[in-house]
């Protein structure tokens, strides 16, 4: 286990010959960036866009909520979406669904508003930490490029991990967005026929 840095990895063999290495991945959160960016939101939408998921979070312009006033959105790569994001968080997401509950209170579904707006931010991301702290919650965006994963592994150089953005929602949009997220999740998983034991191809994400 290569421990430089918050992304750990081990290079396992190939099954054989022409068969690549992979690596087995892991973070220790504690020793990640923070994002220096912050956003509050309080619409979502999941979208499936050709190999890739778009998350798209944004602010409703009150008093009219009939339109957004900005928003972001973030591309999260299928396989890091499935076996990253939506995986590690199926035990988060049913103590979530406890807490709402026991708070009367309900998932904010996706919402009906158009997601058209002038005023835009779009990120790249295949790694994401989901916290929550009573009704208060966020998700930490980060992104670890290929081209590390590539290069510094052979050296057992560390490998780097850049923070994008922090959003920032309330328990009842984190629990709606997380629902929605299980709904897309497991529609790529049939779809695929994506294999979650198999942790060789896997960007697995947890604290170490």
């Amino acid at each position: 286990m290569n421990r430089q840095g918050p992304v750990r990895y081990v290079v396992r063999e190939g099954g054989g010959e022409g068969r690549p290495l992979s690596l087995a991945l892991g973070i220790a959160y504690d020793e990640a960036p923070v994002p220096s960016h912050y956003y509050v939101a309080d619409y979502y939408q999941v979208v499936v866009d050709d190999f890739a998921v778009l998350l798209i979070f944004g602010k409703l312009d009150h008093p009219q909520l009939d339109r957004l006033r900005n928003k972001i959105e973030i591309y999260f790569p299928v396989e890091s979406f499935v076996r990253q994001l939506w995986h590690s968080s199926r035990d988060y997401q049913i103590a979530l669904e406890k807490y709402v509950s026991d708070n009367k209170a309900g998932p904010v579904r996706p919402s009906g508003v158009s997601a058209q707006t002038d005023k835009v931010q779009t990120m790249q991301s295949n790694n994401a930490l989901i916290v929550q702290a009573t009704g208060d919650c966020i998700i930490d965006f980060f992104y670890i490029s290929p081209k590390d994963l590539w290069l510094k592994p052979p050296k057992s150089e560390p490998i780097g991990m850049e923070a994008l953005v922090r959003v920032m929602v309330t328990a009842s949009v984190m629990l709606g967005f997380l629902q929605e997220c299980d709904k897309v999740a497991r529609e790529l998983v049939d779809k695929l026929g994506m294999n979650l034991e198999d942790d060789n191809a896997s960007l697995e994400s947890k604290l170490l």
